[in-house]
């Protein structure tokens, strides 16, 4: 054999895979170009630039719309230049063709020396997503064997099944309603002034146990609510003679209105009350605290304009 052909062979011998001659590259790995919408694929990415130079942070913003879970990275130093290699589990909820046009890698560096930037921007990319529905055309609506019902059959039940709560409702709402109002037109016997006055001090005196305690989280404000209710209640049983255990807030207020003129003073200040303790639930506890005062204010005036 000739020098020449010696030397040529030795030179194809010698000849292995060719790194990349750019300063600074950028590649994105695929082991499959089509995957299944939702279902894992693995990915990778491999940037290179020379070890002198300081990358710039990976992002995983650049292979939206991917879901990107990392699996693992890799880096190397080949003739002076740092290869590393960054590893996903990936997802795709976009079905369709994907692109990547802008995948690049800067490099610059260090802080503090002089030198020149380097930008690469990987080839196109592109990834094919198969819906898990197919691509087939819609089929024939099939109906159940044997003869239909009759037009409007199920309807007519399913509207009466709906109707049949609110009608139930209706007719509670009614009775209630009925009950408020004999109540009111029933007038007990009104209690005499001591019995009125002893009864009003009760309740001044748990209004004023009450202003020495603080609650301070929801499940004692909620108790502490409970318990001024309560004593406005026994004062409108014990010192007015009024039934008013079984009654809501505003059917209590209604209740009341033939007893007192609504723009007596008692009124109002019984509705400040039973405001907050219906709406205690919704407030923090630091509004609540200022809020619980003038409740507990607007409950004793209440006991006083009232006896």
């Amino acid at each position: 054999m000739s020098v020449l052909g010696l030397l040529l062979a030795a030179s194809l011998l010698g000849a292995g895979p060719q790194e990349p001659k750019e300063p600074v590259s950028i590649r994105l790995e695929l082991e499959s170009a089509a995957v299944d919408f939702g279902r894992a694929f693995p990915l990778a990415v491999e940037r290179r630039w020379p070890a002198g130079l300081v990358p710039e942070a990976w992002d995983d913003r650049q292979l939206a719309p991917l879901v990107l879970e990392p699996a693992g990275r890799e880096e190397r130093l080949a003739d002076g230049v740092v290869v590393e290699t960054l590893r996903f589990q990936a997802y795709a909820f976009q079905a369709g063709t994907l692109r990547w046009e802008e995948l690049s890698l800067r490099a610059r560096p260090p802080a503090g020396e002089a030198g020149e930037e380097h930008r690469a921007v990987a080839p196109l990319a592109e990834l094919v997503v198969l819906s898990a529905l197919g691509e087939g055309e819609p089929g024939l609506a099939e109906f159940p064997d044997g003869p239909l019902d009759e037009p409007g059959a199920d309807g007519n039940r399913v509207f009466l099944l709906l109707l049949a709560p609110f009608a139930f409702w209706l007719l509670w709402w009614l009775q209630r309603r009925r009950g408020l109002g004999a109540a009111a037109e029933t007038r007990a016997p009104a209690p005499g002034a001591s019995v009125r006055s002893r009864a009003a001090q009760q309740a001044l005196a748990a209004i004023e146990a009450l202003r020495g305690r603080q609650p301070l989280d929801p499940p004692a404000f909620d108790a502490d609510a409970v318990e001024i209710v309560g004593l406005l209640r026994r004062f409108l049983e014990q010192g007015l003679g009024l039934p008013a255990q079984p009654w809501t807030s505003e059917e209590l207020l209604l209740l009341l209105r033939p007893r007192f003129a609504p723009e007596a003073a008692p009124m109002p200040a019984l509705a400040r009350c039973l405001a907050y303790c219906d709406r205690e639930k919704f407030g923090s506890p630091a509004a609540l605290l200022a809020a619980r005062e003038e409740a507990l204010a607007a409950a004793a005036a209440f006991v006083e304009g009232a006896a």
